[in-house]
């Protein structure tokens, strides 16, 4: 079977099965933009679109998908239910009930919540950083930043 590769309007070819294999090994089929294959009726993109929408894997990441109440952190094999208290532009407030006297963790430490997004009901995780840690009544009290932020 005869293989032919373009890029850019010009094309190459005809290639062997061999030679597209050795082509893919090497990375080198990525040096072209289409690949048509006798019996095929179109051109096919050697490296074809996403099929995830930027767009809603933003919205996925970003702080006004994290919900409100009951919430996750996890941190290593850890994992701390809580509730968020408040949340901003920025980050999240989050509360843990917790006898210890010490914090599993300090300040600066990045950390996974993980919370129900109000819209779509999706658990979503988002990547953290613990700005604040305070000490209330039988509770540990987290000020956590977006990562990108």
């Amino acid at each position: 079977m005869k293989y032919y590769l373009a890029k850019s309007g010009n094309v190459t070819g005809p290639y062997l099965e061999d030679d597209i294999q050795k082509f893919e090994k090497t990375g080198e089929i990525f040096t072209y933009s289409w690949i048509w294959r006798e019996g095929q009726e179109a051109w096919k993109a050697v490296d074809p679109a996403p099929t995830v929408n930027p767009e809603k894997e933003a919205k996925k990441a970003s702080p006004e998908t994290v919900g409100s109440g009951d919430a996750y952190c996890l941190w290593g094999s850890d994992i701390f239910k809580g509730a968020i208290l408040s949340k901003t532009a920025v980050g999240v407030e989050f509360s843990y009930s917790d006898e210890s006297l010490t914090p599993p963790f300090t300040e600066g430490l990045g950390i996974t919540l993980v919370s129900t997004d109000l819209d779509t009901q999706e658990s979503l995780a988002h990547n953290m950083k613990i700005v604040e840690i305070q000490r209330e009544e039988k509770a540990w009290k987290l000020f956590l930043r977006h990562n990108n932020y």
